[in-house]
């Protein structure tokens, strides 16, 4: 056999053993899909832990303050929010965004990595394409617009320009006199400005008295080692980071006794069942989350038939771009076990 044939032959071999594994760990994952419909503790809907966002209710979450309802993570978004708890009675109990590091210091709300899809820099001079908020000062930021991913117009636009941290936390508690919400906030940044991020979340939530109504996530693995080390006996709450999910998932799926594991974390924020070969939105998953002490969030849940199947399941909370949808399907669950709706907090 000739030199180029024993390659072909070899490079064959590579590949079919390659496609064999990768056949084999989806065929994997689907058996884990399956057996995950089977169950692995008896909760009895005791919350021994204590943790408060172990709940009785689903509670509601505007993701990006209502990403739908108004410009994202803006203050018009914001006053949506508690337009629609004021005049339709609708419950929202956690306000989630995002918050990236200015040039000067100042921690402004921002979902994507650059400004390119929700604000107006690319028509600006000195800002274009791929514009990011670490290159920038605030009061270069504050002269975006920052509408440009929303369809509507019934907004103040004097209301969606980018906000800092304090401004969103003085017209929530101060001008809104909503001293009880509670947050949920991403820290996009990685590396180093991350890790100054937190410090300045950490000052800010002390400042404003709300560390204790507010969940901190991450992406970034050297962010949640950074808040492990430096805030885990400060009072700081977090979420699971991406590899703390897969291997409690793991866990799950084995019915591993979690009991004696120091968990960092006392909350899982997760999609439910976007992916094809992993449903974490299943009944088993999330009594066995409680039964370990561990609340259950969902995101980015945006269609009624899923809010319904989670809430029925034991879900903790629905984060949705649309509160107002979770709030109705809410209603009816409601209406349906002829009880009474919840409260609107405050």
């Amino acid at each position: 056999m000739s030199a180029g044939r024993k390659a072909l032959k070899g490079i064959g071999i590579v590949l079919l053993t390659v496609l064999a594994v990768v056949v084999f760990a989806v065929l994997s994952l689907f058996v884990l899909r399956g057996f995950a419909n089977l169950e692995r503790v008896s909760y009895d809907g005791n919350n021994a832990s204590g943790n408060p966002y172990i709940v009785d209710d689903t509670l509601v979450a505007a993701h990006r303050a209502g990403r739908k309802l108004a410009p994202e993570n803006t203050l018009a978004a914001f006053s949506r929010c508690f337009d629609l708890m004021k005049q339709q009675g609708y419950s929202i109990d956690t306000l989630e965004f995002d918050l990236q590091l200015t040039k000067d210091g100042y921690l402004v709300l921002l979902h994507d990595d650059t400004l390119d899809r929700t604000s107006n820099c690319r028509d600006l001079d000195g800002w274009g394409k791929n514009s990011k908020v670490k290159d920038h000062t605030l009061a270069e930021l504050k002269t975006l617009e920052m509408w440009h991913d929303y369809d509507g117009t019934d907004f103040d636009k004097s209301q969606a320009r980018i906000c800092t941290l304090d401004e969103v936390f003085d017209y929530v508690i101060h001008t809104k006199g909503y001293t009880h919400m509670s947050y949920i906030i991403e820290i996009k940044d990685s590396g180093s400005l991350g890790e100054k991020a937190m410090d300045k979340l950490y000052e800010t939530m002390v400042d404003y008295g709300v560390l204790d109504q507010v969940v901190v996530g991450t992406f970034q693995d050297n962010v949640t080692k950074y808040i492990d080390k430096e805030y885990a006996d400060k009072g700081v709450i977090r979420s699971a980071s991406i590899k703390e999910v897969l291997a409690f998932y793991f866990a799950f799926c084995f019915n591993v006794d979690m009991s004696k594991k120091d968990l960092g974390y006392r909350v899982l924020q997760i999609p439910s069942s976007q992916f094809v070969v992993v449903d974490l939105g299943k009944k088993a998953f999330i009594d066995y989350a409680h039964h370990y002490g561990i609340a259950v969030q969902y995101w980015t849940i945006n269609k009624e038939k899923e809010m319904k199947r989670l809430m029925d399941n034991g879900a903790d909370m629905i984060i949705s771009d649309y509160p107002d949808k979770v709030n109705q399907v809410a209603k009816e669950q409601a209406a349906q076990a002829n009880l009474p709706l919840f409260a609107v907090a405050n």
